[in-house]
């Protein structure tokens, strides 16, 4: 199964990980990316992903205020209150909620069912978070956010996004530093990662078949500006008038791991927008990731995915998986199992 995603991914798209730190486990993680790349290709060749069906999913990202419409860490309380319901789901912040729709067949009425059901989850959320002194808000900056809410206290208790921090402080080797020059100027320091919560957005996936990706990938990169120009708009941040969509510049420096030397010698940042057209085929977008970006991650989960096709059954592709996770492109190209 592809997914095309117009979305803000995290680094911990597989949760079950360790941060490389030597030679030894890079080398590793390199084989088994390339022996996942190499199992990709052949199953490409041999026809083994699903082509008469096309899904579409969708996930919303959403803040939590309280009545004074600063931010309340009411996540994990409202989440209890929804008595564990799989389409909600934590977020990097206290103050942030995740919501998944079930995939639907790209068919009929699907964007009017889309419509409904996101109405329905929210409706939820929002009369949870009620009870508990909060509200629920669509935006994609919280311009009522301050400076002392962007703190390690209001980050999400769970191993997954202590990782994460970790991971990004120990990549970046200092503070995080933000600039962002639009009618005002923001110029402001972190010894953490935390400022990424300050965004949410809405995500699509959108399944389709291995001979129809390059052109609807295609498509994707070339609708994306426009698309962008006329729907989104987070101007305000920590009181600053700064870019018309400001969450481009801010997610961009807040998952930027590359140190002042690696910049000195034009490394890619791991947030872009791509780099030109595919030509024949997905497997290019993986290959270009593997040349391109070093392993910063490797799973704990191992298989190796040419045995695993040779015994007729079809790999998860771990290593690629986690990999992929660390690039954050526009418009990414998933590997999944439906």
């Amino acid at each position: 199964m592809y997914n095309l995603n117009h979305q803000k991914p995290g680094i911990m798209g597989e949760a079950k990980v360790n941060f490389i730190k030597d030679g030894e486990t890079r080398r590793e993680a390199m084989r088994h990316l390339l022996n996942d790349l190499e199992a990709l290709d052949e199953m490409l060749e041999r026809g083994l992903f699903e082509s008469d069906v096309h899904r579409i999913g969708v996930e919303q990202e959403l803040h939590f205020v309280g009545k004074d419409w600063y931010p309340k860490p009411l996540a994990l309380p409202v989440l209890e209150a929804l008595k564990d319901d799989p389409h909600f789901t934590t977020e990097l912040a206290q103050f942030n909620l995740e919501i998944n729709l079930d995939p639907l067949p790209f068919e009929g009425a699907c964007f009017r069912q889309m419509e409904h059901a996101i109405y329905s989850y929210l409706k939820k959320v929002e009369m949870a978070s009620r009870r508990l002194g909060g509200h629920a808000v669509l935006v994609g900056v919280l311009p009522t956010i301050r400076e002392e809410d962007i703190n390690l206290k209001n980050l999400t208790p769970l191993p997954r996004y202590e990782t994460m921090m970790k991971t990004l402080s120990e990549l970046r080797g200092g503070h995080f530093n933000f600039h962002i020059e639009g009618k005002d100027e923001l110029n402001i320091r972190f010894d953490h990662a935390m400022f990424e919560a300050v965004t949410a957005s809405f995500q699509v996936h959108y399944q389709v078949s291995p001979d129809r990706f390059v052109p609807v990938y295609n498509w994707a990169q070339a609708a994306t500006a426009p698309l962008l120009a006329a729907s989104t708009h987070s101007p305000i941040l920590l009181g600053r008038r700064l870019w018309r969509e400001s969450r481009i510049a801010l997610f961009q420096q807040s998952v930027d791991t590359r140190s002042e030397a690696q910049l000195m010698r034009q490394m890619p940042p791991r947030v872009s927008f791509g780099r030109g057209w595919v030509r024949e085929s997905v497997l290019e977008v993986f290959q270009n990731i593997v040349a391109r970006y070093r392993t910063i991650l490797i799973s704990n989960r191992k298989e190796d995915a040419l045995e695993v096709l040779r015994n007729g059954q079809i790999p998860r592709l771990y290593g690629l998986q986690v990999h992929n996770g660390t690039v954050y492109k526009w418009n990414r190209a998933c590997y999944g199992i439906t």
